[in-house]
């Protein structure tokens, strides 16, 4: 799964800004109007923010497998310290 950049800002600033300044001012908000429940809001807010960052996490390292994919041969000379004589079909 990736999302397109825009997609992905969007969902990476509600993820980091927005969502934990809205359970901040409920929680503040609360203390003061006694609405309740702050601590089912928080808990709500905080899954939904853990939701939204797994699918961030796991569209950025879809994104990196499918531009960045090492060479084979690379990682064969890099965990068994063999360098490879001749030319690279990389």
């Amino acid at each position: 799964m990736r999302f397109e950049n825009k997609v992905y800002d969007v969902l990476k600033w509600i993820c980091l800004i927005f969502l934990p300044a809205v359970a901040v001012l409920y929680s503040a908000v609360d203390g003061v109007f006694g609405w309740g429940y702050t601590a089912t809001v928080t808990t709500i807010i905080s899954a939904i923010e853990t939701f939204i960052g797994t699918m961030i996490g796991i569209s950025t390292k879809s994104y990196n497998k499918k531009n960045d994919e090492p060479c084979l041969e690379d990682n064969i000379a890099l965990y068994t310290s063999v360098s490879n004589e001749g030319s690279s079909t990389c």
